[in-house]
């Protein structure tokens, strides 16, 4: 008999649950997830000085661009893990970089960011006091001739195409740097097209490599890197994203229905890395829950 009683009482838990539900779809099914904006943290960033092809600077505080007293060239490169951020399948609609520009031999200068094409590495070198002559390369640092500098064999390491680095001629960006302070590139066009890219072939996400006016000298700026001891400095790339139409389509039917349904229902609870953990947060529960009634229909 208690038995009994218990399948009754799961029973009409059960029911309560599904009619819930159905009284949830038509308050939240009327629209879809709006835009959404993720801030991103730099992954990887380094500086390549062109006086030297042995010079990194990968696990410094800071990274350069522009030319210094003595002409020789700084260039940044700065990379951050968008596919990490943002959901497969969305489309970005607005991309901003900003750094924190901490020391300058120069007044207003033009600082671009252009795509970079080649992957490339951030070591363990560490350059001393105002980082500015930069230090011995280790084993993968990027460097003025190379992509992952080898310490046993220099010349066997990956190498740039050209000295300096690989990228896309055309800027993505520009931004006039003055005094020490917060800079903003984008949002521009390309720079939502570069994001894109890196978004939907993440083995092309190589960042940028930021350049300062080279036509004359001094030019050179210092921005902030991530592992710069303020966390405030450290650079911040802001993406906004529309999310895939239908990332609660489960069952790839094109439409959000019962099935789709079930599936997260029969996922409650602790799932982490499954699909129907839509937030991604390593729980099934009812953000998930909401997020697939909001999505209810055909996919767009």
């Amino acid at each position: 008999m208690f038995a009994v009683r218990r399948a009754r009482r799961s029973a009409a838990v059960l029911w309560c649950t599904h009619l819930l539900v159905l009284l949830l779809i038509p308050a939240v099914c009327g629209g879809r997830a709006a835009a959404d904006t993720v801030l991103l943290p730099a992954t990887r960033d380094n500086t390549i000085y062109s006086e030297s092809y042995h010079l990194s600077n990968g696990a410094g505080e800071y990274f350069f661009a522009g030319v210094t007293l003595m002409g020789n060239f700084r260039r940044g490169l700065i990379a951050f893990d968008v596919a990490s951020g943002v959901p497969a399948g969305s489309t970005i609609t607005d991309v901003t970089l900003q750094l924190h520009m901490s020391r300058t031999v120069a007044g207003n200068q033009t600082v671009s960011l252009h795509r970079v094409l080649t992957d490339w590495g951030e070591g363990t070198a560490d350059a001393p006091g105002e980082e500015g002559g930069g230090a011995a390369a280790t084993d993968g640092d990027a460097t003025w001739a190379y992509t992952f500098y080898e310490t046993i064999d220099p010349p066997a390491a990956p190498a740039w195409t050209t000295d300096g680095g690989d990228y896309a001629p055309a800027a993505s960006a520009t931004q006039s740097v003055d005094i020490n302070g917060f800079y903003t590139w984008g949002s521009t066009a390309q720079m939502v097209a570069d994001v894109q890219l890196w978004l939907d072939n993440p083995a092309s996400d190589f960042g940028w490599i930021v350049m300062g006016n080279e036509a004359q000298q001094p030019t050179a700026k210092r921005f902030d890197t991530h592992e710069n001891v303020e966390v405030t400095f450290q650079p911040v790339l802001t993406v906004s994203y529309e999310p895939p139409p239908c990332p609660a389509d489960f069952d790839g039917d094109n439409a959000v229905a019962v099935p789709d349904l079930l599936t997260l229902l029969g996922a409650w609870g602790t799932n982490p890395g499954g699909p129907p953990d839509l937030d991604g947060d390593g729980t099934v529960a009812v953000p998930d829950l909401l997020q697939l009634l909001a999505s209810w229909g055909p996919c767009p």
